[in-house]
């Protein structure tokens, strides 16, 4: 993907930082960085290392100091890999030698993304505002949540939720949380985390509205502490 080599340099990472967060070889990413195709697992793989979505990563990256992202411009995207492979199956849109668009234009409306989400054929949707800087990358999505999501977020990461609308139950290592609108969550998150709306979505209401960011943290010299 053509931008692969300009998001790991925004995160200060080394070309073996990426293939370890990522599991994949040093060859792979390097025919990649230099312009070559991947297979779908890759990117996948990819997108979840540098925390964005699938798709995204062919997209230019032009890094500023300051990004403001408006919802207009912005694109919005299926949140589960399985729900964006099931459109494309049922539309009759996948390649083996493409890349598959997990931003069709059809969930670009939220009349879309209503009836797909009420009929159970995608769990959620994210608009990612990541914005990668100069000096470093910012992680950040608005998800639309109407069933159950994988948070898929990496072990250990430091995770900012901010609840914009409705109401949600993020559960993580066994315990669940259920967040108010305007509730604020800071999590060190684990594997198995989900997050989704706290009751059932009304055909005629509108979706929970979950703002997540990635947060670096001031670690403490002894875990515990204040």
């Amino acid at each position: 993907a053509r931008n692969v080599r300009r998001a790991r340099e925004s995160l200060g990472w080394t070309r073996q930082r990426l293939c370890a967060e990522a599991g994949i070889s040093p060859q792979t990413l390097t025919k990649i960085e230099r312009g070559g195709a991947c297979t779908p697992g890759v990117e996948r793989k990819l997108a979840d290392a540098l925390g964005t979505v699938v798709g995204r990563l062919w997209e230019p990256i032009q890094l500023e100091r300051q990004v403001v992202r408006v919802p207009t411009k912005d694109r919005w995207y299926f949140a589960g890999h399985a729900d964006g492979e099931r459109f494309h199956r049922r539309h009759a849109l996948l390649d083996g030698d493409k890349p598959i668009r997990y931003d069709p234009d059809e969930i670009q409306s939220p009349l879309e993304r209503a009836r797909m989400g009420l009929s159970g054929l995608a769990a959620a949707f994210v608009r990612v505002t990541t914005g990668h800087l100069r000096a470093g990358s910012v992680i950040s999505s608005l998800i639309e949540l109407y069933g159950r999501m994988d948070a898929e977020i990496p072990e250990g990461r430091f995770a900012y939720f901010h609840v914009v609308r409705g109401a949600v139950r993020i559960q993580l290592r066994g315990e669940a949380f259920d967040l108010a609108e305007g509730d604020v969550m800071h999590a060190e998150m684990s594997p198995g985390a989900t997050a989704e709306p706290l009751r059932p979505v009304l055909p005629r209401g509108l979706p929970p509205l979950l703002a997540y960011v990635d947060v670096d943290v001031r670690r403490n010299k002894t875990t515990g502490s204040d």
